[in-house]
């Protein structure tokens, strides 16, 4: 079995641990399997059986395996994901609330549990208390700061420990307290945070949302006491805890609902915690360390039935991929205006598919002064149509679907480059599943003037008809048909296309489809980064292609 474990792994967070625990547990229940990690920003991954997403998705790798499962965490999770929830096979979910969220939108939505790595129970100091803010910019530990300012006599708080990443939250200790609090700005090695949290009796964690709270979790299984604001994901823990009121809902652009909290009320829960007992202490501490160890032994036999109870087969993409007796008719559109040096590129793109040319019709739209048609002539499937001067991109692509005589339409920019199988990759993934339209958001990019690779990955949170390549589409006549492109719209034309209809769609790895190149006369926004440095060609362009690229920055210098 060949399990991909997808995620944004960063060291030393709860989604590293995430990822541990699932590798482990999934090792342990088949010890021949193999699990490979894999970062969600990469084009593509290896082939598995199965994919796991931990807490970020990326569609595109959708297709390397034969079962998509997704662990989320709807409080990093963008309502413009919404599209893609259906085209999971699984969603499992480590609340009760996470997967009342997702209900509505996928009908394997599954209540897993989740759990932590035992620091394991330690003897407690409850006049030291630890602030779990970490890296989490949600939890930002300023409030629980000032709450030390209301009270009248602090001798009786107290020390606070306050561990956070300065890089991500600015911290500010207020006159006359810098003797009760202690701050930890950087990153603790590990083993300086556990023994750290193993002394302190009283662990804070006031958070805008959550998808589970490993920092709790882990507070809990030494026998803190806890200190939470009640949002959703801490109510379920269970713990003993002084329960702060959450306040105002914080308007997002996250499928969960973010709270605020006042700092009266985090002054509250303290005042409460210095009316407890030594014994009510040592009391809420061993319960909270006993139902730690209840709920992880229930984590484990709910991903043993979770994971035993999956319809998992050999997965093979090429097994998978149309037949070429049956692929459909393509018609190639490329508009383009004034761009001659590069359609003996283009040309040569087309010429190279290795699709049935039998199948093929490429048509060429061109509305510029310096026709563009003799560098095409020799394709024996081209039709140069010459436009009147003026027109949108997306008026020549509609003239050029409205044209095609064949039922898939594939967009070939005159600008990019196109590998051997960007047609029947794009055609097989179209069949896939009876969708309408396939296209790529992410992109590997080629600076043919300051020879520069990278890679153009489009900000999470936008939707994905705002993500969408224009220059990567592939989509049926028919869904042509329904809607086309708005004959105004100058840039990112796509969007409008897409909108509204992104349950038709698939989002594909680019890796089989483009490079695209920048170069001193591109229309596209995507830019190598600021500051980078020349590094070369990274997309196995041969030394002719090399050379030719070269040629065309000169003249366009």
């Amino acid at each position: 079995m060949r399990v991909n474990i997808i995620s944004n792994n960063r060291n030393q967070t709860g989604l590293s641990q995430d990822v541990d625990l699932l590798h482990g547990i999934w090792c342990v229940l088949f010890p021949d399997a193999q699990v490979r990690r894999f970062h969600h920003a990469q084009p593509e991954c290896d082939e598995g059986d199965v994919n796991i997403f931990m807490e970020i998705l990326n569609p595109s790798l959708f297709v390397y395996a034969g079962l998509n499962i997704w662990i989320p965490n709807p409080e990093w999770t963008y309502t413009s994901w919404t599209p893609y929830f259906s085209q999971l096979d699984h969603i499992w979910c480590k609340t009760e609330h996470s997967a009342a969220l997702f209900a509505p939108h996928n009908t394997s939505v599954r209540h897993i549990g989740w759990t932590s790595i035992s620091k394991n129970e330690s003897p407690k100091n409850y006049q030291k208390a630890i602030v779990v803010a970490g890296k989490n910019t949600f939890r930002h530990p300023q409030i629980v700061i000032d709450s030390y300012r209301l009270t009248p006599d602090t001798s009786l708080l107290p020390e606070l420990n306050v561990v956070y990443d300065s890089t991500r939250m600015n911290v500010v200790v207020p006159p006359g307290l810098e003797n009760k609090i202690v701050l930890h700005p950087n990153t603790l090695h590990q083993k300086e945070y556990d023994a750290l949290l193993a002394e302190c009796g009283l662990a804070i964690c006031i958070s805008a949302g959550e998808g589970f709270g490993h920092a709790v979790n882990e507070a809990a299984s030494t026998g803190c006491i806890c200190m939470l604001n009640d949002i959703p994901a801490f109510v379920e823990l269970g713990y003993e805890s002084m329960w702060i009121p959450r306040n105002k809902v914080i308007p997002s652009d996250r499928i969960d609902t973010l709270y605020s909290t006042r700092v009266v009320d985090v002054f509250g829960g303290f005042d409460r915690y210095l009316g407890l007992s030594e014994e009510e202490k040592k009391r809420m501490s061993a319960q909270n360390a006993e139902m730690y160890r209840s709920k992880h032994l229930a984590w484990i036999e709910s991903m043993r039935t979770a994971i035993t109870g999956l319809d998992i087969g050999e997965y093979s993409l090429e097994a998978s991929s149309t037949p070429e007796s049956e692929l459909p008719g393509v018609t190639i559109v490329t508009p383009t205006r004034d761009r001659v040096a590069f359609m003996e590129l283009c040309a040569g793109c087309v010429d190279s598919q290795c699709y049935p040319t039998d199948k093929l019709e490429w048509i060429v739209l061109d509305d510029g002064k310096d026709t563009c048609e003799d560098k095409i002539k020799h394709i024996p499937f081209a039709r140069h149509i010459l436009m009147m001067q003026g027109k949108t991109i997306a008026e020549k692509r509609n003239m050029g679907a409205h044209l095609a005589k064949f039922p898939v339409i594939v967009h070939f920019d005159d600008d990019d480059i196109y590998p051997p199988n960007s047609i029947l990759f794009r055609v097989s993934m179209l069949m896939r599943g009876g969708k309408g339209a396939v296209f790529c958001s992410t992109i590997p990019c080629y600076d043919i003037k300051n020879l520069i690779s990278f890679m153009n990955v489009p900000p999470q949170h936008l939707t994905q008809s705002e993500r969408v390549s224009e220059a990567t589409m592939a989509y049926k006549k028919t869904f042509w048909e329904e809607k086309g492109f708005p004959d105004e719209v100058k840039i990112a034309e796509g969007d409008a296309f897409i909108r509204g209809r992104e349950h038709m769609c698939r989002e594909i790895s680019p890796q089989e489809v483009i490079v695209s190149l920048v170069h001193p006369r591109t229309t596209s926004s995507r830019k190598a980064p600021k500051g980078m440095e020349p590094n070369g060609c990274h997309f196995g362009f041969t030394d002719d292609l090399y050379k030719m690229l070269g040629r065309i920055a000169e003249q366009l210098s």
